[in-house]
């Protein structure tokens, strides 16, 4: 059917004018649309059994997997996609590649020649790429919203007509079936239209609130994966991992007072809503510590970050154990000054900050923090960069830094006025809705909505610099959260942040937290997950000595693991309740395999005497008397002659003076029988 064919080229060009608008990768939608159109009219198609139609689909996405692996998407373009996708579906080229396959098989099914015609699946597939399509829309790039909601409408009209070509003719008439069929159209197109409006409506509005359910549901599923820290960090990539990671543990640090904040990347410059590292890096050299630095364990490289103070004092120690989940970042407190490891090389920037690294991601390492640490003066050409904004920044932004910093002497003075500014004007919240066309920073410090933790450090970052003070923006995590039964704390992906670290010529770097308290993170944890967490760890220090060959602290971690589980399962009421289970289970078990108990043997002529009895129950029973539950054999003997049933009270009398002899003679059963049979037997109705 052709009109059939053209709804179907409809559903093929409007997800692929979607997909050339937010890729802005025009030449593979032009290509499909004219592939599509040249196929509509079916003058080239193709037989092909169903089980091949499946094998051209796998084809084609192994195809586009290929070329999602070889080039993905990872500029739109003057902008540079996030290491992390905000929308919990799927990451960016990913979702890309996907809705370029589906697309390129419904062109592909308009050249397969099929008995019954295009399929009923087509508009699925077609919805699909539309959603996939809408992947990085749905979280504030790309296309404009109206653009989105008329192609919307557009696939939901097309999806309606498209189904509407599957019809059967009713047997009740021509004309009456012409007006049923025009305004059941009619119904379902508007219900269809009305439909995607408000769908695709009610997904702009709570598109930050679908992001985080969705993205911790697919998390729970997936109960995987890693997360990492890009030399790229665009706004909002640490609220994915929040949302992506939930409470799945990143980082366990062995330190006696709380870690606070750990950085893990200090970017440097700024482009609108990205951050980037382009200051020089340089590895870290193995050094000897300090005197009164803490001191080696065998088989670990001590690497300088940072030079060490030269007078003596007190230093801090923190023993890092990565669960896997982190990947290219090594993780210190400020001031860090030294970092021993087993393997693998950490480069660092001119202060002394961890910026990429090949130490294996779950191998564990230890971070060594002066009480006092010692920072040298920014040199001209890095004070330059780390005050440098684009030349597009909005002159109302210049003005608000002026009024707020404008009185200030001092850069401690202007620190503080600019985290005022932040805590007496702003509210947390998780997410925050960018108008089309509008830069989110400057939006975000002008109209002052509420927002998360990275447009409160970037806001301040920017602030900062329009004040004259060196500032770079850090992201991390912000640990407070502690295993009791461990004596660990724990860095969860719950707990990314972001903040800003700003140079103060009396002071040297300080911590600077513009996000209002509400926005940080929380330290609870619960017990049981305290407990899996701690037997998580064990196993992995266990694997740890196992891999370095370390057959002492192999047999330390072997026996703490056993103890460990131990005391989680008496410490536990669910390891009390599994050992009870346990229990439950091993008791049936064992019962079932007991021997089946003999039973006593019964001769013939007693089981003769049953049927003969049972026979009897059931004559008496079908007039109305049954004996009841503990009447003896004489007593309902007595009950039925009473009634007037003589011959069956005499069966009865009689059946107890044989059955419990102490040996029935076999005469008597014959009797017995005999007797039975005339007590049941019914006169003759008289003629």
């Amino acid at each position: 059917m052709i009109v059939r064919r053209l709804i179907t080229f409809g559903l093929i060009a409007v997800p692929a004018a979607m997909t050339a608008l937010l890729s802005m990768r025009y030449y593979f939608s032009a290509v499909l649309i004219a592939v599509a159109l040249a196929g509509t009219p079916g003058l080239w198609q193709f037989r092909m059994r169903r089980e091949r139609q499946v094998l051209v689909l796998v084809g084609i996405l192994l195809a586009f997997a290929v070329k999602w692996r070889l080039q993905p998407l990872t500029t739109i373009g003057d902008s540079t996609l996030p290491f992390f996708s905000l929308s919990p579906l799927m990451e960016y080229s990913l979702a890309h590649a996907i809705a370029q396959a589906l697309l390129a098989f419904l062109t592909a099914l308009l050249f397969l020649r099929r008995d019954t015609g295009l399929p009923l699946y087509v508009p699925l597939l077609s919805a699909n790429a539309m959603v996939l399509a809408g992947n990085i829309p749905a979280v504030g790039t790309g296309a404009s919203r109206p653009t989105y909601l008329w192609l919307s409408l557009a696939l939901a009209g097309l999806t309606a007509l498209y189904y509407l070509t599957f019809r059967t003719p009713f047997p009740n008439g021509r004309g009456r079936f012409s007006r049923v069929t025009a305004a059941a159209t009619l119904a379902l197109l508007a219900a269809a239209v009305a439909g995607g409006a408000v769908s695709s409506h009610l997904l702009y509005r709570h598109r930050n609130a679908i992001d985080v359910f969705l993205g911790r549901l697919v998390y729970r599923m997936s109960q995987g994966g890693s997360v990492g820290f890009s030399r790229s960090a665009r706004l909002g990539s640490v609220a994915a991992m929040q949302a992506e990671g939930g409470t799945a543990v990143a980082l366990r640090i062995f330190s006696d007072t709380p870690p606070g904040y750990l950085r893990g990347l200090a970017f440097d410059t700024f482009q609108g809503d990205n951050w980037e590292i382009r200051g020089e890096s340089i590895p870290a050299e193995p050094a000897v510590p300090p005197a009164n630095a803490p001191r080696l364990q065998p088989g670990e490289t001590a690497l300088r970050l940072r030079e060490a103070p030269a007078e003596p004092g007190d230093w801090r120690l923190l023993a890092m154990y990565p669960t896997g989940r982190t990947d290219r970042a090594a993780f210190a407190p400020l001031g860090a000054a030294c970092l021993y490891t087993y393997g693998g090389t950490v480069s660092v920037d001119r202060e002394g900050t961890p910026i990429s690294s090949t130490m294996p991601r779950d191998t564990s390492y230890r971070v060594a923090v002066p009480a006092h640490p010692a920072f040298e003066p920014v040199a001209e050409a890095r004070r330059e960069q780390l005050l440098q904004l684009p030349e597009t920044t909005d002159p109302r932004v210049r003005d608000l830094a002026r009024t707020l910093t404008g009185q200030c002497t001092t850069v401690r003075g202007k620190i503080d006025a600019v985290t005022r500014f932040f805590s007496s004007n702003f509210t947390y919240e998780f997410g925050i809705q960018i108008p089309e066309d509008e830069d989110p920073i400057t939006y975000f410090l002008l109209q002052r909505p509420p927002a998360h933790c990275e447009y409160f450090a970037s806001g301040a970052a920017v602030l900062l610099r329009l004040a004259g003070v060196p500032a770079r923006y850090v992201t991390g995590y912000l640990v407070g959260s502690k295993n009791t039964y461990g004596g660990y704390w724990l860095a969860r992906d719950k707990d990314a942040h972001a903040w800003v670290e700003a140079y103060d010529p009396e002071r040297g770097w300080v911590l600077v937290e513009a996000t209002p308290p509400g926005g940080r993170p929380s330290p609870e944890a619960s017990r049981w997950r305290q407990l899996l967490d701690l037997l998580k760890y064990r196993i992995q220090a266990f694997r740890e000595a196992l891999a370095r060959g370390d057959l002492a602290a192999l047999l330390l971690a072997a026996g703490v693991l056993i103890r460990d589980v131990l005391n989680a399962v008496v410490t536990s009421v669910w390891g009390w309740a599994a050992l009870t289970v346990l229990a439950a289970l091993l008791v049936r078990r064992r019962w079932r395999r007991r021997p089946p108990r003999r039973a006593v043997p019964v001769s013939p002529r007693v089981r003769q005497c049953q049927a003969m009895l049972a026979r009897m129950d059931a004559h008496v029973a079908a007039d109305g008397h049954t004996r009841a539950r503990g009447e003896t054999l004489s007593r309902f003997a007595l009950r039925l002659r009473e009634a007037g049933m003589d011959r069956p009270s005499a069966w009865y009398a009689a059946y107890v003076e044989v059955r419990y002899r102490r040996d029935i003679p076999p005469g008597a059963l014959d009797h017995l029988e005999n007797q039975l049979r005339t007590a049941t037997t019914r006169p003759e109705p008289r003629r």
